[in-house]
């Protein structure tokens, strides 16, 4: 396995990896354009940070591994990525999970597709023990995902978990999931956490609980927690019933507010530009057609001055036509 130590300032970009990467230790490493499919790293968490700073993980392919696992580590951003079939022995196969970090970090713009029979997957995403701070406006951010994940197993994983074990200053929205897993999106303690703008969907499945829940199951806090303007379409596995939001009653100051509850979702899975992502990950742009180029409109000259007057006694007339200015010339 490639280890780094102590170093700082590392780019890694366009390698394919046959094993893991590790970084202990180290200072602003950016990982780019790189793909972890390779029979070695099956199973196994392709990317780790232990007490990193500044790292970065950009348009990378992942594919039957879990993607990034950053422990006590901070300034940790995933960003269009695309991971086919997590894969990982619980309490891994995530895309990304934090353990223990401290904000800011941002997790955007990834795609993930677990396909039927070929994935274990946890949690797509999770959020653990992660603190930031709300005087600094420093924060986890997990925006503008698109979770497809309609071979999930667990029967206690899904896609976005925040508030895991307690942490603060957590932002989960503009997410999209389709059919991810026992649970859509949940917060399960901690402090200063919203859930907002997110769409959620899942038919009726073996495992499929619930869209969105609060419950605090570990966290010594659970408190000032907001849930809004999401959008839910769920079913429930067991009762064949819709079932978009739980709340266990056990966090303090919980704001849930314009949330469509009653949302019928157009999709059942993300349109084909959203699951073809190019460059290990970012979704393909739509061509936009070329406008017809305009004819050019001839430049209209300006009016001429008409003169009118009268001579006398003329004797010579000279006309020159040799620029664009017509010269008179009179003798008399």
């Amino acid at each position: 396995m490639p280890e780094f130590s102590n170093k700082d300032d590392i780019l890694i970009e366009n390698k394919v990896f046959t094993e893991p990467l590790k970084f202990t230790n180290c200072t602003n490493v950016t990982i780019k354009k790189c793909s972890f499919n390779h029979a070695n790293i099956n199973e196994k968490v392709a990317v780790t940070f232990s007490r990193c700073t500044s790292v970065l993980v950009e348009a990378c392919y992942f594919e039957n591994c879990s993607g990034v696992y950053a422990v006590r580590s901070s300034r940790v951003t995933a960003r269009l990525n695309k991971a086919v079939n997590i894969n990982g022995a619980i309490p891994r196969g995530q895309l990304l999970q934090l353990n223990a970090c401290t904000a800011p970090n941002l997790i955007s713009g990834n795609y993930v597709e677990n396909r039927v029979g070929k994935t274990v997957c946890f949690d797509v995403i999770n959020i653990y023990k992660t603190y930031g701070d709300k005087s600094k406006d420093e924060w986890t951010v997990v925006r503008d995902n698109v979770l497809w994940s309609p071979g999930s197993t667990s029967v206690q994983g899904g896609g976005i978990m925040s508030g895991d074990n307690g942490g603060s200053c957590q932002i989960v929205e503009g997410n999209r999931l389709f059919t991810p897993g026992q649970y859509g999106i949940a917060c399960a303690g901690g402090e200063d956490i919203t859930l907002r703008d997110n769409e959620v969907y899942s038919k009726e499945t073996e495992i499929s609980n619930v869209g969105i829940y609060v419950w605090n199951q570990k966290a010594a806090v659970c408190q000032n927690i907001t849930g809004a303007c999401n959008k839910v379409d769920w079913v429930s596995g067991k009762t064949g019933r819709k079932n978009p939001w739980w709340d266990g009653k056990n966090c303090t100051d919980l704001v849930v507010t314009n949330n469509d509850w009653k949302w019928i979702s157009p999709l059942q899975e993300p349109p084909v530009a959203s699951r073809n992502p190019q460059n290990g990950g970012t979704p393909e742009v739509p061509e936009v057609p070329e406008v017809p180029e305009v004819p050019e409109v001839p430049e209209v000259p300006e009016p001429v001055e008409t003169i009118s007057f009268t001579l006398s006694k003329l004797t010579d007339i000279k006309i020159d036509f040799q620029s664009d200015i017509v010269s008179l010339s009179i003798a008399r």
